[in-house]
Formats: structure tokens, sequence, C-alpha cells
């Protein structure tokens, strides 16, 4: 939702806004049918209106910036890391130093609802005294411990489940910057439905 593309489509924004507010002598000017070769006399091969072609284009590009900004500042930091829980992993395990790594296992310990977001660290959960289930593996490693060697797939294990425990944090922003994109590239998609339409029946008929 950050590449170019989006950028130069939300950077359209203030000039279809200008041409529907204050220069519909301009968008008259611009209408398709005029390009399309058809008048009063000849119906319009496009099912909808210059007006409102802009109108969806318009809001189109306001719904993916509006999507774009709330992932930009909701985003998990950790996706500025690495794009996958296994990239993340690869990292972790060939540069991380074993405070980082207990540190992960602290805080996916300390969740408040403690449920896993992934199987592969099932089997190293333990229940202390109390019943309560927790890690307790990070915590115990020396400082000389060859961490790739003698922990490397609980390690592995524990930083997919802390990598993926990050990105499932705010549900609601997430679904609401997916939603928002999916109806920009609707709204967006219309007018080129509209227009691909027209070509083909031009060139067909």
């Amino acid at each position: 939702m950050t590449n170019n593309e989006i950028s130069r489509v939300v950077a359209l924004i203030p000039l279809i806004g200008y041409f529907i507010i204050f220069n519909d002598s301009v968008a008259a000017y611009l209408s398709f049918d005029l390009l399309a070769g058809a008048d009063d006399t000849v119906a319009s091969p496009f099912w909808i209106s210059s007006l409102v072609k802009l109108r969806l284009a318009f809001f189109g590009a306001i719904s993916l910036f509006v999507g774009t900004a709330i992932f930009l500042m909701l985003r998990p930091p950790v996706l500025d890391f690495a794009k996958s829980d296994l990239s993340f992993a690869d990292r972790v395990l060939s540069g991380y130093a074993i405070e980082e790594i207990q540190a992960m296992e602290v805080d996916v310990d300390n969740k408040t609802s403690w449920s896993l977001c992934t199987t592969l660290i099932e089997q190293y959960t333990r229940e202390d005294a109390n019943g309560e289930r927790g890690l307790r593996f990070a915590r115990a490693f020396g400082r000389q411990v060859d961490l790739v060697r003698a922990h490397g797939e609980y390690t592995r294990a524990l930083s997919r489940e802390w990598y993926t425990g990050q990105v499932a944090r705010r549900p609601f922003a997430r679904m609401l910057s997916v939603s928002c994109a999916i109806v920009g590239y609707v709204l967006l998609a219309i007018p080129t439905i509209d227009i691909f339409q027209a070509v083909l029946r031009d060139i067909t008929f």
C-alpha cells in the first residue's frame, strides 16, 4: 500500500477535487463522450457520465489515502525489520543477543490472555506449581551458550511466535486499513471498467 503507484493516485486527489467543485466547464470540456466522438445525436458508449467517473476516482483516491495513512501510523514497528516471521527468525538467530531473546520470551510470557499465535512454540510451554502456562527456556541460557547449535529450534519458534503476536496486534486498525484499500480500489476500478467496455465495444462492433 505504500508503493509509488499508490502515491501517484493519491496525488490526484486535489486535482480531481478541483475539477469537480470549481470547474464544471473544464470537466465538461474533458468529457469522455467528447473524446469518444459522441454528441447529442449519437448514444454515449459509456455507462456513467464523466462527472461520476471523476467523483468515483476522487473518493477512491481518498479511501486509498486513508487506508495508507492508517497503515503507516499504526503498523507494527517489527515490519521495518522483517517482512515475515521466517525472515525475522533468521535475523534473530544470526544477530540477536541472549538478553534480547530473553526479553522476547518475557514479552510472550506476559500476555494478558495467554494464547498461542503459532503452534511451533506449544511443545516448549510449561506449567508452574500454580498451573499457569509459560516459557522458561531463554532465561536459563548462559552467556557462553552457542545459541544456534544448542537452542536453535526453540529460538526460531520463539521468534516466530513473538513476531506473529506483534503483527496480530490492533486488529481493528488492520481491518480498517484493508477495508479502505479495498473500497478505494473498487471505486477506482469502476471508471476503468466503464472505459474498457466502451473501447471494447468500439473495437468489436
